[in-house]
């Protein structure tokens, strides 16, 4: 078997194959036998071919394959990206959409995503300009620019920032709606978000 064994496929085949060669009789010998020659003789680290009892009709031997066989699947990279969020606010109401197409957290509601390939500038981060916004024509608070927090999914990691900044007029932006903090408590979030946010 020259398949990774992980494969849920392949399992089923060396179960199957197992099976076959069980003594009905004596399964539990059959078994200890099994696991002994595994441990001493046929191990996945180091085998030792020479002493195999078997080694005329094993495929591995016969054509080399012993340092690379068993193997697993490769281990799938995880996915990094970099997710940066501007809580933009104006008298107590905030800037938030819901999320949708087929990425991460469809249908969970987020403030003013600015995804890039590499992390960013905490400056540019504070900066309305450097999210594509327009200068509202007043004076801008920024009141708080988190750590980066890691969040963990099956094959990608998020990094992400938040930035809370108060203006004193409020700006349209296409896709995003002002609302009330008490409403967007309402609201279903990523997980991200409720663990860095005291609502």
């Amino acid at each position: 078997i020259t398949e990774p064994v992980d494969l849920p496929g392949i399992k089923k085949n060396i179960e199957f194959m197992a099976q076959e060669l069980m003594d009905e009789k004596n399964p539990a010998v059959y078994n200890q036998a099994i696991m002994d020659f595994g441990a001493v003789v046929c191990k996945p680290q180091q085998p030792i071919c020479e002493r195999c009892p078997l080694k005329k009709k094993c495929v591995a031997f016969n054509e080399g394959l012993q340092s690379s066989i068993p193997r697993k699947s490769p281990k799938t990279k995880a996915q990094v990206r970099y997710l940066n969020y501007l809580i933009l606010e104006h008298k107590g109401r905030q800037l938030v959409r819901k999320r949708s197409g087929n990425d991460i957290w469809k249908d969970l509601y987020e403030f003013i995503l600015w995804e890039k390939d590499e992390p960013q500038d905490v400056k540019d981060l504070q900066n309305l300009k450097s999210w594509g916004l327009k200068s509202p024509g007043t004076a801008t608070q920024v009141i708080d620019v988190s750590d980066e927090i890691i969040h963990q999914l099956t094959h990608r990691k998020i990094i992400c920032r938040l930035v809370h900044i108060k203006i004193e007029q409020p700006i349209k932006l296409e896709g995003y709606d002002w609302k009330s903090k008490t409403a967007i408590r309402q609201l279903p979030f990523p997980r991200l978000f409720t663990r860095y946010l005291k609502w």
